[in-house]
């Protein structure tokens, strides 16, 4: 089965993954159209251990 990116084929490459340029660090910006949906996908990146430094 070949492994695929946002439905996009991956090839096998030499190159490096992004976490290994950044060191594991990278940002994303996040729109939400309401506070109550902000507060429900930050607990759960919050949760996931995904967030760091996020001031509330």
């Amino acid at each position: 089965m070949m492994r695929t990116f946002f439905g996009m084929p991956c090839r096998k490459t030499a190159r490096s993954p992004l976490c290994s340029l950044t060191g594991d660090i990278h940002l994303h910006t996040l729109v939400c159209p309401d506070e109550a949906r902000k507060a429900r996908v930050l607990a759960a990146l919050e949760e996931k251990g995904y967030l760091m430094g996020l001031e509330k």
